[in-house]
């Protein structure tokens, strides 16, 4: 491409993932062993590949626009249960065998702040922000995950 405009390609693991408030478990008579209150976290981690599109404005120390599309492959799902009795939480964590896509793509968009710090390496700091074209799950209920975050990054330069 040219000094201002490129095309990136990489490598990332990502955990993404969501989490339920707690509910009150009611039994109607109270369970001595039995927890009062429960909580789910779900968490899914991927190997990623984005290819994005960034615009740099300025010299040596720039901002930058970035957008594209991230190819994520499914590694796995961990589930924890949260149980509360009275104060004293107990977690259980597990590996599910739900059926997810292996393959999800996702679009992406960014800004932020790039300096060059050698010849050949760039660093790259600020927030961003990635949501699912494709589902993570094929059930009657949609499944696509998003997030917001700030993000570093790293790149070489040919």
């Amino acid at each position: 491409m040219n000094e201002t405009s490129n095309l990136q390609v990489g490598f990332t693991y990502s955990i993404h993932g969501y989490q339920a408030r707690w509910k009150d478990l009611n039994f109607g008579t109270p369970q001595p062993r039995i927890a009062d209150r429960a909580k789910f976290k779900y968490r899914f981690h991927y190997l990623n590949v984005p290819v994005n599109y960034q615009h740099k404005f300025g010299s040596h120390e720039q901002f930058y626009l970035r957008g594209g599309i991230v190819n994520s492959v499914f590694i796995k799902e961990i589930q924890s249960s949260l149980l509360d009795r009275d104060g004293d939480i107990k977690v259980e964590k597990m590996e599910t065998d739900d059926e997810y896509n292996t393959l999800v793509i996702s679009g992406n968009i960014g800004f932020g702040y790039t300096r060059l710090i050698s010849d050949k390496l760039r660093l790259d700091l600020g927030p961003h922000f990635q949501c699912n074209i494709s589902q993570i799950i094929d059930t009657p209920v949609t499944g696509r995950l998003w997030h917001v975050g700030l993000g570093a990054a790293l790149w070489y330069e040919q």
